[in-house]
């Protein structure tokens, strides 16, 4: 139980949500307005907007002006319970509440606060493939209200906390921009080639480029053969290795699939929807098969060290395969055909031996990284008796 007095969120607050212009009215959009959608929420201050509206398109929609220092928090789909504080006068669709905080509530108090409730926010939501939650959700949140002097006490507490962990994440994304910089040092840009290397088709470097365009009649099961699925694998690369996140297929359904069956340092990567993640293949791994979503690529390794691969791939002219489709993607026909510089095998592993060396800098990051997330955590629940 809390030490101080509750409330129910829309005693304290007033909330609302916004809209959408007319997409096939072309005036409506591109203006001076930043229009916020979940996907620029990141719990952090909103500086900018994928997007801009026009005087029109407000007055034309539900869609509504909102001051700097209103609070924003998604309301539907994967990014539920994710927040913001608008740092800029700002529209929304109708996916965010927007919460004005009234006199008694400081508005970071109030981020930390429903930062703290997400997990509880994505299990009071409902609906089919999607979480949603609704205004009357969030209105009937209760939250501990002490007094303003101590709210900012707490603010300032979870604030330092906030700055190392936001340090620590960025000293470990630096260390990952170590790695394309060091490609482009050793190899050049290869849109130029400055520096002369060999230069050959993927196709013609590798054992097997593949992809099947879809599954039929997967049945799934408690254990066997793991099946790697797209969104398991990070922005850098790196496949989750939480096993209760896999889906498993028998050994009789894998060899249905023999073509998408991996083996160690076979490079899998992202091809439709979420495009161009790639990771390289585990021992752990090896004998796993891969969804539609994926394409599996095994290097030739007398040819191309599959570290390089990787990089050779990240940095070549991958967007311009990208179909102009509805769901975004890339055909294996078309990446076969992709150039790539083909250095010689010496200088390729005394690439693979530097990242290694910054990869091992990324894993340190990363541990501190975590030690700071469960530092905050830690400090939220003390804070609000979590």
């Amino acid at each position: 139980m809390s030490r101080w007095p509750t409330f129910r969120l829309e005693e304290v607050c007033s909330t609302t949500s916004g809209g959408t212009p007319s997409r096939s009215n072309r005036e409506y959009f591109g203006g001076q307005i930043p229009w916020v959608k979940s996907g620029d929420l990141n719990d952090d201050i909103v500086m900018s907007t994928d997007e801009k509206i026009t005087e029109l398109g407000l007055n034309s929609s539900s869609a509504k002006l909102f001051p700097e220092g209103t609070v924003l928090i998604a309301m539907y789909g994967a990014s539920v319970g994710k927040l913001g504080i608008l740092n800029i006068p700002a529209a929304t669709n109708q996916s965010i509440c927007a919460i004005t905080p009234g006199p008694n509530i400081q508005r970071e108090y109030l981020f930390h606060f429903l930062r703290s409730m997400k997990n509880w926010l994505i299990s009071a939501s409902f609906g089919g493939a999607q979480p949603n939650i609704s205004q009357k959700v969030v209105k009937s949140i209760q939250i501990p209200l002490p007094p303003l002097d101590e709210q900012r006490r707490i603010v300032d507490i979870l604030n330092s906390a906030e700055g190392i962990r936001r340090l620590r994440r960025e000293a470990q994304e630096k260390a990952r921009q170590l790695i394309p910089a060091l490609f482009v040092d050793m190899f050049g840009d290869p849109a130029t080639n400055p520096k002369g290397w060999a230069a050959s088709s993927l196709e013609n470097v590798c054992l097997e480029i593949y992809r099947y365009p879809t599954y039929y009649g997967i049945e799934y099961q408690q254990n066997g053969i793991a099946e790697v699925r797209g969104e398991l694998i990070d922005a850098s690369g790196h496949l989750d290795a939480d096993h209760s996140k896999y889906r498993y297929i028998s050994q009789e359904t894998s060899d249905r699939f023999p073509r998408t069956r991996l083996d160690v340092d076979d490079l899998i990567m992202s091809v439709r929807g979420t495009i161009g993640k790639i990771a390289i293949v585990p021992p752990i791994l090896a004998g796993a098969n891969i969804t539609a979503n994926l394409l599996r690529i095994a290097p030739d390794k007398k040819l191309v060290e599959p570290l390089y691969l990787k990089m050779a791939i990240l940095t070549g002219t991958l967007r311009s395969l990208i179909s102009s489709t509805t769901i975004q993607t890339i055909k294996a026909a078309e990446l076969k055909k992709m150039r790539v510089l083909v250095p010689n095998l010496q200088s390729q592993q005394t690439f693979a031996n530097r990242v290694a060396d910054i990869q091992g800098t990324i894993a340190q990051q990363h541990l501190m990284a975590e030690a700071a997330d469960r530092l905050q955590a830690s400090l939220m629940a003390q804070v609000f008796d979590a």
